[in-house]
């Protein structure tokens, strides 16, 4: 019942795998602009607002700029669409890129990434059994975001005893969520060898759970939550928690469309900054919420969106959300400066966990994809203050802190 109910909601009554939505306002086309028709992919998830917002409030018309939104399920379908040319841009995770220039990926692309989309915005849930382990293993510390890792290591060990692994879902093998929930578990010395980690699309997480597949997973919002309204799950760490103000999103083109297309990429990158400096103000995250939660885009209760949205956190059913300060940051700080001293923290657990060679120069690579000149100069003909670029760095809120 639950599994058929979650389904619904999910899918809708399309089964579709790519539903579209084209804004082509013929009239407003730029002749400036290279390519000023573009298809860009996004992942339904509440961090996927910059794209919709920028499309439904008339940022991308404004620019002259006829985009047309797929609705992906997974990231390896942005992945692949991505280098094959299918889509021209998307919100990607922020590691992909990297992981699709160095060649992690089935077929190595070269990218660009002239802006971040967001900071923060996931959470780690284990399912209500797990928690329960975790209740009488560690009546004191399983409650409590700052120290669950102590009652799950108990848990894992436990699992490891037993011969059952616990099973854990990741949204990507290059994810912010993989390199986020590795750091938290060896932060907590939970044994590497009583986790087993798969691979599991966002839309997809909640179901799941349900079905005990899985014992927990880290995902963006809403899914987190829709699972703890389902009565599934208990959020254990909010990614603030691990990593506060870590770059989560990005916007992300191919190197060959940013060199042929520099002005449609400007234009672009100009809009999606609009729309993140709209996002930003908390009178519209309400309004935002309506916006994305509709079947085409995220497909999710608008209260379910709306919790995350106001930075609270639903942790547990029946319970009252708890503030949870910049769960979702989309302009302030400087957040959408592609620093490459921040991302390069994402090669170096690459290189941590031995995807890639730990002898190269992960700031260099870093600035080989993510470029805040681009940023910068978006930025500077917007009638918004100009950042500096070391508002990021000087932001204890926004500093991704290198593991021990």
């Amino acid at each position: 019942m639950i599994k058929r109910a979650l389904r619904s909601l999910i899918f809708g009554d399309e089964r579709r795998a790519t539903p579209r939505v084209s804004y082509f306002p013929a009239e407003r086309v730029n002749s400036k602009l290279e390519s000023p028709r573009v298809a860009l992919g996004f992942v339904p998830l509440t961090d996927a607002a910059p794209l919709i917002v920028a499309a439904e409030r008339g940022y991308f018309a404004a620019e002259g700029l006829a985009v047309e939104l797929w609705r992906e399920t997974s990231w390896a379908s942005i992945r692949d669409k991505l280098a094959a040319g299918a889509l021209d841009g998307a919100q990607t995770l922020a590691p992909l890129p990297l992981a699709m220039h160095l060649g992690l990926t089935p077929a190595r692309t070269p990218m660009c990434v002239p802006l971040l989309l967001d900071r923060n915005g996931n959470a780690f849930t284990v399912s209500r059994s797990l928690y329960r382990r975790m209740q009488i293993l560690a009546p004191e510390e399983a409650g409590v975001r700052s120290r669950s890792g102590h009652a799950l290591r108990a848990a894992a060990r436990e699992a490891l005893a037993a011969g059952r692994p616990l099973r854990f879902a990741t949204v990507f093998p290059h994810s912010t969520h993989t390199y986020l929930l590795r750091h938290w578990l060896d932060r907590y010395q939970v044994p590497a060898q009583a986790i087993e980690l798969s691979v599991v699309p966002p839309p997809l997480m909640v179901e799941q759970l349900a079905a005990g597949r899985i014992d927990g997973f880290i995902v963006g919002a809403p899914w987190h939550t829709l699972a703890v309204q389902s009565g599934l799950g208990r959020i254990v760490a909010a990614s603030t928690d691990i990593l506060p103000g870590h770059p989560e999103k990005a916007f992300a083109v191919r190197r060959s469309f940013a060199v042929s297309y520099p002005r449609t990429l400007l234009a672009l990158t100009r809009a999606l900054l609009r729309a993140c400096l709209w996002l930003d103000d908390p009178e519209h995250r309400a309004a935002a919420a309506g916006l994305i939660s509709a079947r085409r885009y995220v497909h999710a209760p608008i209260e379910c969106l709306r919790i995350g949205l106001e930075d609270r956190l639903l942790a547990a059913t029946g319970e009252t959300p708890q503030v949870c300060a910049g769960f979702h940051v989309f302009h302030r700080g400087g957040a959408n400066c592609p620093d490459p001293r921040e991302v390069s923290w994402y090669l170096r657990e690459m290189m941590r966990w031995g995807e890639i060679d730990a002898a190269l120069d992960a700031e260099r690579l870093a600035a080989d994809v993510f470029r805040p000149s681009l940023y910068f100069t978006a930025l500077r003909t917007l009638n918004s203050p100009q950042s500096r670029f070391a508002d990021v760095r000087s932001s204890e809120a926004l500093l991704p802190r290198p593991a021990a």
